[in-house]
């Protein structure tokens, strides 16, 4: 019956690989039912209740699995894993460190812990077990990734991007390298590089969740650039209004045609999402944004009594706009100076 077994949960891993669930499952649970006490068996079935979308079933069962065979390595890491995914982060970190502790060498392990203590906040720990990890195997891209994320983690934007980048000359495909490189680029506003990288992630595995929340984010983004800048721009052209001086209604011109150019550079991708995770401090923004225009250009304004108006609009979009420019250059500067070359 055993082999019967391990061929049955093969082909039930085959189609949970396939985000098949409902037919991974039609095999499993038979398993399950004959055999209560088959651990591999149920942390598969954990990772059909997580691609169905019950995720504390799916840490539940991880629990079972793990209290049938706790000191199965790699039981420990595949429940640790799927529990992971399911966001049973504390579950998930004490099975890996647990697995650490049966086998210290163990690469899968450490590479597990630093996911996890990325995602708990624990950065100095997920950059020492990554650390490890890719010192024992240099070559391996999925440690890379992980150690990459850990720098991250770590507020080390540059390191992060540059290993990134190593990990996309290897292997063009490896959906998470792009996933999280276009965060990245996302982060410093370069809008145009994460939409690609995310659209080939996306082309790869269309399945892949975390992409299709990170299009989001960059539609995000994109509407906080587009806003200051437009807010910027209204107030030079109230500034203008004011001070009455030709160069600045031609830099008002100017700034306005950035502002509309940088509409149609924007993908349409993201353009889509452009109305996505609106937040509370936005709303209130966009508020004193009116407001701004209408002291400025309304048909009250008249000299001076525009000035509290494009305060307003400066005061909307400077902060936003010079904190995220002067970030990207910092960034941009020194991965040049490193010479890397990133994947567009």
């Amino acid at each position: 019956m055993a082999p019967d077994a391990d061929a049955q949960r093969e082909r039930a891993l085959m189609l949970l690989e396939m985000r098949r669930p409902a037919d991974a499952r039609a095999i499993l649970e038979p398993l399950v039912t004959a055999d209560p006490g088959d651990a591999a068996a149920l942390v598969l079935l954990a990772d059909c209740c997580r691609l169905e979308g019950d995720l504390p079933g799916a840490v539940d069962l991880c629990r079972r699995a793990v209290g049938r065979a706790p000191s199965d390595v790699g039981l420990l890491l595949d429940a640790a894993q799927v529990a992971r995914l399911a966001d049973g982060l504390g579950d998930a970190h004490t099975w890996a460190f647990e697995a650490l502790e049966i086998a210290p060498d163990d690469l899968r392990a450490l590479n597990v812990l630093t996911l996890v203590e990325s995602a708990l906040g624990m950065r100095a720990a997920a950059l020492t077990h990554g650390t490890q990890a890719l010192e024992r195997s240099p070559d391996n891209v999925d440690l890379r990734v992980a150690y990459a994320l850990a720098l991250g983690a770590n507020g080390r934007a540059v390191d992060a991007t540059e290993q990134y980048a190593i990990v996309l000359e290897q292997d063009p495909t490896h959906v998470y390298a792009l996933n999280n490189l276009a965060a990245l680029r996302l982060d410093v506003g370069d809008l145009r590089r994460s939409a690609a990288l995310f659209g080939r992630a996306l082309a790869i595995d269309p399945r892949l969740t975390i992409a299709a929340k990170n299009i989001d984010a960059a539609g995000a983004t994109s509407r906080r650039l587009l806003l200051t800048r437009f807010a910027v721009s209204m107030g030079v052209a109230g500034l203008a209004i004011v001070v009455r001086q030709p160069w600045l209604w031609l830099l008002a011109a100017v700034l306005v045609g950035w502002t509309a150019w940088s509409v149609t550079r924007v993908p349409a991708a993201i353009l889509r999402r452009i109305t996505a995770n609106i937040e509370g401090r936005e709303v209130f923004g966009f508020v004193v944004l009116v407001l701004g225009l209408f002291n400025t250009f309304g048909p009250t304004a008249r000299g001076t009594s525009s000035v509290p108006g494009y305060f307003y609009l400066f005061g909307y979009g400077l902060v936003f706009t010079v904190g995220i420019l002067a970030k990207r250059a910092t960034v941009d500067g020194a991965l040049r100076r490193r010479g890397v070359r990133l994947p567009s």
